[in-house]
């Protein structure tokens, strides 16, 4: 899929997306192709992309915050 369906799947801005892919370092965004000079995205990589980069939030939710 092209970069604007993929941030779209995502839920981030196309230019967050484009950010991603020129970092140079290829854990940072989703894995892309270039076919004919154009990026595309696969949706299974967009998928295990989102499964490998989750956050878990350990903090006990029954406890309050101190301040």
């Amino acid at each position: 899929m092209r970069p604007t369906y993929a941030a779209r799947y995502l839920g981030i801005s196309q230019s967050k997306l484009a950010k991603l892919r020129m970092q140079n370092c290829p854990t940072t965004g989703p894995p892309f192709s270039k076919i004919a000079g154009m990026v595309v995205y696969r949706r299974p990589d967009l998928d295990r992309w989102v499964e490998e980069n989750q956050v878990v939030d350990h903090r006990d939710s029954r406890t309050p915050a101190t301040k």
